[in-house]
């Protein structure tokens, strides 16, 4: 049974780092919008802009953060930037597209219920050059607009001919450069966003994530049912030859173990993609890795099954604490495996060890808890939830009194470290001795994983005269 269970973790780990490797394109597409949308509330909130002026920030806001959700996906450099955000606010663009940290083209943009006051805003000599966004709803009748006046300059009672056909040429529905297209904004959306902006923004994340979860699930669903079905093969195919089972039997568990990998691995990658969007949120950056998230949301699974089947009393209480053990300490040295090539967590493995076993017994108890409070189990089912409850809340207690033991040997063990280097530092600078107290700074950078930069006399001499790059103190 144990086997079995850590075959199964390890399926369900594999298959959801294939899908969040496989969704690289819509993580960072997802990243790219919520940025995006955290700049437009940033914008709103607190304005006292007119509805109407107010409209006109929302659609260059919104329109760069599509703009760079679509460049993501299609794996572009390309990136819009809002003028007013690089501390620009009466430039002539309101939008720039960059790409390689050059200009590559101005965009205009201007949001009104009237196409005529849009086509005369927009007829301007100073955005010559320019593309003239509007809302996509409005492009074709402004368009028409300014075509006619370019056509019949005197009869419209406006002698800018040049200047309205300029304009019929660029107005643009949609913000676009090359093969990247925004997909444009409504009047519709921005009158919905001038009244809710946190709900409008709230729904344009959950558009991204929800494309990021479909992709990564999809594809760890796939890899699951191929892990979970290649090790089926080799067991009931052991199974077949030894007699144990007939050819229809292999075929069934072969069958059922590949479709229950699938549902596994899509579940995997379909909440990882979650979990990494609300960590984003949260402000935590390392559980923010599409790699950590994915290993996060196979473990909680995990958990869950284990916690299901103990309430339903398919296994002992015994078998469930070694599936939960097993189910940590797999998941642990997955992301092990990833800071040894990635660098995720540093150089802290006992603290993280430790706050590792306290989110595991953390996990369970919260679970129990919850499945205690909405699932109809049997009086005896429920016996059981409450010896798991009482063990795992055992558990917690043990885990945090060893993460604050650790936590403090370690700080303590830092503390000391820091006095030692400030005290070489001091006697240095007393005894005159540049060299020591160099050394001894150096020592007590590199103590947080840092390096000293021009840590002598001759690498600050070429720096000062080779090095075009300012010098940060």
């Amino acid at each position: 049974m144990a086997k079995d269970s850590s075959l199964r973790g390890a399926t369900t780990l594999g298959a959801g780092a294939i899908g969040a490797a496989s969704s690289s394109a819509e993580a960072a597409a997802s990243d790219f919008l919520r940025d995006g949308m955290a700049l437009l509330l940033s914008r709103v909130n607190g304005t006292a802009l007119p509805t109407g002026q107010l409209k006109g920030h929302l659609l260059e806001y919104i329109e760069a953060a599509r703009f760079n959700e679509r460049a993501a996906l299609a794996r572009s450099a390309l990136q819009a930037r809002v003028t007013a955000e690089g501390g620009r606010p009466y430039a002539p663009a309101d939008i720039e597209i960059v790409a390689g940290g050059k200009v590559v083209k101005e965009i205009q943009a201007k949001a009104s219920e009237r196409g005529d006051w849009l086509a005369d805003q927009q007829a301007q000599s100073k955005y010559a050059s320019m593309d003239r966004l509007v809302p996509k709803n409005q492009a074709d009748s402004v368009r028409e607009i300014s075509l006619r006046r370019a056509r019949t300059p005197g009869i419209e009672g406006d002698p800018r001919a040049e200047d309205w056909g300029e304009s019929a040429a660029r107005i643009k529905g949609e913000l676009t450069h090359g093969d990247v297209h925004s997909g444009g904004t409504s009047t519709k959306e921005l009158d919905f966003a001038a009244e809710s902006p946190g709900t409008f923004a709230v729904l344009e994340e959950a558009r991204a994530v929800g494309r990021e979860a479909v992709t990564a699930g999809a594809t760890a669903a796939a890899a699951g049912a191929v892990l979970g079905g290649m090790i089926s093969v080799v067991r009931s195919g052991g199974a077949y030859r030894r007699g144990e089972i007939d050819g229809r039997q292999a075929a069934m568990n072969i069958a059922g173990d590949a479709a229950g990998s699938g549902v596994r691995g899509g579940a995997t990658g379909a909440a990882g993609a979650v979990i990494r969007h609300v960590a984003h949120k949260a402000g935590l950056p390392t559980l923010a890795k599409s790699n950590v998230a994915a290993a996060i949301a196979a473990s909680l699974i995990e958990a869950g099954v284990t916690v299901y089947d103990y309430a339903e009393g398919d296994i002992s209480l015994g078998e469930a604490a070694e599936r939960l053990g097993n189910n940590g300490c797999s998941t642990l040295a997955g992301i092990y495996t990833g800071a040894a090539t990635g660098a995720i967590f540093g150089p802290v493995g006992a603290v993280v060890g430790s706050v590792a076993g306290y989110m595991l017994a953390s996990s369970v108890y919260q679970a129990c808890l919850a499945v205690r409070r909405d699932a109809q189990l049997a009086e005896e089912a429920m016996e059981r939830l409450t010896a798991l409850c009482e063990e795992a809340g055992r558990v917690l207690d043990q885990q945090r009194a060893e993460f604050e033991e650790r936590l403090r040997d370690y700080l303590d063990e830092q503390q000391a470290n820091f006095d030692r280097c400030f005290d070489a530092i001091r006697d240095a600078l007393e005894r005159e001795r540049t060299a020591d107290a160099v050394a001894a700074l150096s020592e007590l950078v590199g103590s947080v994983g840092q390096e000293l930069r021009l840590a002598n006399f001759e690498e600050f001499d070429d720096f000062m005269m080779n090095s075009e790059a300012p010098l940060v103190l």
